[in-house]
C-alpha cells in the first residue's frame, strides 16, 4: 500500500495495466545483451483504429554459466515471457482489448556420480488471455466487461540412474480458470466516485498428476482433479468528505460453490486518509479477505514446491482480517519522500502439510500407492505484522530509493510443533533494498542496487532420520519436501541470507527521427556471494546449490 501527500487514495487490490500499441506509426525497441534479449513492438493494423503491442524477453544465463561449473555437478536457470495486446476503437464510447500472456521458468540440474547420475527439472509459468470491452454510457459512468482465461502449471522430473536401476518420475500440479466480470464506474461529482461490479470464476484444480517408472516395476499413474466456482459482487464509494479528509467504505459479497457445499461470505473494507499539510498525510485501512484458493508450501530443504489447491467440503477458506496505519512526508521542497507503515494481519485456517507428509502424495514410491492430498494436509491460524519504511530521492542529478521491511510470520497447528506457534517458511525479519540512479549528464547513466534478505525457515532432518533413510530415497525425499521424520522443533533451520550488488553503466545517443541507441555495461553479483537456491543432502552433508553468481554483461538497445 502505497500514497504520498496530496494524492487521493484508497484500498483496492494491485492493478497492473499493459500499454496499448501506437496508433499512428510503428516504433519499437530491441536489446541484446550477454544475459538476455528483449524486444518490443508497437504499431497500427487499421491507422487511427486498431493497434498491437508485441515484446518478449528470454535469458540465457543458463548457458553463459555452465562452462564454469563443476564438470560432475551442474545447474542452469532461465525465463522467458512474451505479451501480445489488440486495442480496437469502434468509436468514441465503444473499444475493445484483447490482452495475452505467456512466461515460463525453467531450473535444471545433472549431478553425476561415477556410473549414477541424478537429474532434475523444475518449471513453473502462467499463460492469461483477456478480452475487454470498455463502454462510455456518459461523461459520469463507465463499464468494462471482460471474459478471462487464466493456466498457472508448475512441474518436476527426475530421472535417475542407480546401480543400473532406472528410475524416472514426472508430476504436476496447475489451475485452469475461466472468469466473466463487468466493472462499472460512476462519477457524480469530482469529490465521488463510486465503483461496483459482478465477477464469477470456474476453476479447475489439478492438485497432483503424477507418473512413475521404474525398473522392474509397474507404471504409476496419478490424477486427481477439482472443479469448483468462486463468485462475488462488490461496492465502494470514494468520498473526499472535505479538501483534507477522504474516506473510501467497501463491501464484497463472495460465494464459492464445491460440489453440493456453498460458502458465502461478506468482506468488509475502508480506508481514511488525512491530509494534515501540504507534505503530510495519514492513512489508516482496516479489511477481512475470505481466500478460497489455498498456497501449500513444502518445509523441506529441497527445491521450493509451492502448489495452489482448492476449498472443498473438508476445507474451509481462509479467513484473514488485517490493519494498517501509515503516515507520509515530503522534505526539502519534495524532493525527498518518506513513507513509514505498520500493518497487523490474523489468519484463520491456514493449510500445511502434516508431519511427515509430502508433495509426492504417495505412501510408498515403490508401491506407489497413492494418498489423496486432503489427508496429508492439517489446518491452523497464522499471523504476519510489521513494518515498512521507504525513504525517495525524487529529483536531481542522482535519484533513487532506500527500502526496509521488518517483519514476522507465525504459524500455528494443533497437529504440528506439538501445538506451539513457529515462524513459517517465507519469515523474513529483514529486507534492505538501496537503489541510486546518477545521470551526470543526458549521455550517461550510472546505476547501482544493493539488496539484502534475511534466509527462510526449513524443515532440517536430524540425523538418525538421514542414516536410516539410505542415500536413494533420501534424494527423492529432499526433493519432494521430506517424508521421513523431522527433528521435534519446525522450521527449525534458518537458511542463509540473500544479497548481492549490481552495478551498471548506459551510454544514451539520440539519432534522427526519435531514434535512440544505447550501449549499456553491468555487473550482476559484483562480489560473487553464492546465494543458496536450495539445500540437500550428500553423504549425510547438508549442501547448498547456488546459480547466477558473479556475471559481467554487455546489451545494446535501439529505439526507434
Amino acid at each position: 500500500m502505497d500514497f504520498r501527500p496530496g494524492l487521493e487514495v484508497g484500498y483496492s487490490v494491485l492493478k497492473i495495466d499493459t500499454k496499448n500499441g501506437n496508433k499512428e506509426r510503428l516504433s519499437g525497441k530491441v536489446n541484446v545483451g550477454l544475459i538476455s534479449t528483449s524486444v518490443l513492438l508497437e504499431g497500427p493494423i487499421n491507422k487511427g483504429k486498431t493497434s498491437f503491442v508485441f515484446s518478449g524477453r528470454r535469458t540465457y544465463a543458463d548457458l553463459l554459466t555452465k562452462p564454469f561449473q563443476p564438470s560432475d555437478f551442474k545447474v542452469g536457470y532461465h525465463f522467458m515471457d512474451l505479451n501480445f495486446k489488440i486495442h480496437h476503437v469502434f468509436n468514441e464510447k465503444n473499444k475493445l482489448y484483447w490482452s495475452n500472456y505467456f512466461g515460463q521458468d525453467r531450473f535444471n540440474a545433472v549431478d553425476k556420480f561415477e556410473e549414477d547420475d541424478f537429474k532434475t527439472k523444475l518449471g513453473w509459468g502462467n499463460i492469461t488471455s483477456t478480452l475487454r470491452w470498455n463502454h462510455q454510457f456518459s461523461d459520469k459512468f463507465f463499464s468494462n466487461t471482460s471474459l478471462i482465461f487464466s493456466n498457472y502449471n508448475f512441474e518436476i522430473k527426475l530421472d535417475e540412474k542407480f546401480n543400473n536401476q532406472i528410475f524416472n518420475f514426472k508430476t504436476s500440479s496447475g489451475i485452469n480458470d475461466y472468469g466473466v466480470k463487468a466493472d462499472f464506474d460512476y462519477y457524480p461529482n469530482p469529490k465521488h466516485s463510486i465503483r461496483f461490479g459482478v465477477a464469477s470464476t470456474y476453476h479447475n484444480f489439478t492438485p497432483k498428476q503424477s507418473k512413475i517408472r521404474q525398473t522392474g516395476e509397474d507404471n504409476v499413474d496419478i490424477t486427481q482433479n477439482i472443479e469448483s466456482i468462486e463468485s462475488a459482487v462488490y461496492l465502494e464509494d470514494d468520498w473526499k468528505i472535505k479538501n483534507t479528509i477522504s474516506v473510501s467504505p467497501g463491501l464484497r459479497l463472495t460465494h464459492f460453490q464445491f460440489k453440493s457445499t456453498d460458502y458465502l461470505n461478506f468482506e468488509p473494507r475502508a480506508t481514511i486518509a488525512w491530509n494534515a499539510k501540504p507534505d503530510l498525510a495519514v492513512k489508516a485501512s482496516y479489511a477481512k479477505m475470505n481466500q478460497y484458493i489455498h498456497l501449500l508450501s513444502n518445509s523441506g530443504i529441497g527445491l521450493p514446491t509451492d502448489l495452489w489447491v482448492s476449498s472443498t467440503d473438508q476445507l474451509k477458506p481462509q479467513v484473514s482480517q488485517q490493519y494498517a496505519l501509515g503516515i507520509a512526508k515530503d522534505f526539502l521542497n519534495q524532493v525527498y519522500a518518506l513513507t513509514l507503515e505498520g500493518y497487523y494481519k490474523k489468519m484463520d485456517d491456514v493449510i500445511s502439510y502434516k508431519e511427515g507428509a509430502s508433495f509426492l502424495l504417495l505412501e510408498d514410491l515403490e508401491t506407489g500407492k497413492e494418498i489423496d492430498w486432503e489427508e496429508n494436509i492439517t489446518t491452523g491460524q497464522g499471523w504476519a505484522y510489521g513494518a515498512e519504511l521507504l525513504l525517495r530521492k525524487k529529483t536531481g542529478k542522482l535519484t533513487g530509493w532506500l527500502g526496509y521491511t521488518l517483519s514476522w510470520s507465525e504459524r500455528q497447528f494443533d497437529e504440528l510443533n506439538k501445538g506451539r506457534r513457529f515462524f513459517s517458511r517465507y519469515d523474513r525479519r529483514h529486507d534492505v533494498s538501496l537503489v541510486g540512479i546518477y545521470n551526470p549528464s543526458d549521455r550517461i547513466t550510472l546505476s547501482g542496487t544493493w539488496i539484502y534478505s534475511t534466509g527462510n525457515n526449513f524443515n532440517l532432518l536430524d540425523k538418525e532420520s538421514l542414516s536410516s533413510a539410505g542415500n536413494f530415497p533420501i534424494r527423492i525425499l529432499e526433493l519432494s519436501g521430506g517424508t521421513t521424520p523431522f527433528s521435534t522443533e519446525r522450521n527449525n533451520f534458518r537458511g542463509e541470507s540473500y544479497h548481492r550488488l549490481d552495478l551498471g553503466i548506459q551510454f544514451h545517443k539520440k539519432l534522427a527521427k526519435n531514434r535512440e541507441r544505447t550501449w549499456g555495461f553491468s555487473m550482476y553479483n559484483i562480489y560473487g556471494r553464492k546465494n543458496p537456491f536450495y539445500y540437500y543432502f550428500k553423504d549425510a552433508k547438508l549442501t547448498k546449490v547456488s546459480v547466477l553468481q558473479f556475471i559481467p554483461s554487455f546489451n545494446y538497445t535501439y529505439k526507434f
